[in-house]
């Protein structure tokens, strides 16, 4: 396992809260592949008669054809243009390009990746707050909560993350530990 220097410190990669940021980095990247899937099937209905597709998920799933929710994707079928399908499919690639990095970084321990999670997470606070003065709901309070917390954690345990610098010097150092190592039974 590659040693990460921390305050002139050596400490394993996986240190004490090292699991955390690892569940936290899979996360991340689990959720970048799903919306880089999702912006995939969404370019996948450009061109395409939207009724005809919204009568084959109804089919699919059985739902009642006179329910509330077949009413509504059916409003939405309609609703859409192929400018806002690109749209919606662009915004769905970018913010999965960006959880994949995020999770990338995160689960490398990259000095980068924190400030990325922490400044991407901070950045729709104030719309969150805004949003759940106007409609409070409790799903709403928690997530703004859980996205804190993670901010917060990956704030306090940046010293987890390294640079290149260092991770070069961490290298070299267990080169000279190994030769070390070597030469020493020779003696």
């Amino acid at each position: 396992m590659i040693e990460v220097a921390s305050e002139g410190a050596a400490e394993p990669a996986h240190a004490e809260g090292g699991k955390l940021i690892t569940a936290i980095g899979i996360f991340k990247a689990g959720s970048g592949v799903l919306f880089l899937l999702g912006a995939l099937g969404t370019f996948s209905l450009l061109g395409k008669d939207l009724d005809d597709v919204a009568d084959t998920l109804v089919a699919l799933l059985k739902l009642a054809p006179e329910g509330k929710l077949v009413h509504f994707l059916y409003d939405k079928a309609d609703s859409l243009t192929d400018g806002s399908i690109e749209w919606i499919a662009s915004v769905q690639l970018v913010y999965g390009l960006l959880l994949s990095a995020e999770g990338y970084g995160l689960l490398r321990r990259r000095r980068w990746a924190e400030l990325l999670v922490v400044i991407a997470t901070c950045l729709p606070v104030p719309f969150e707050l805004y949003e759940l003065v106007e409609k409070p709901r409790i799903l709403k309070l928690l997530v703004l909560a859980l996205n804190l917390a993670i901010a917060g954690y990956l704030w306090h345990r940046r010293q987890n993350f390294t640079t290149r610098k260092e991770r070069k010097a961490a290298r070299k150092e267990a080169t000279k530990e190994e030769a070390q190592k070597e030469a020493a039974p020779a003696q």
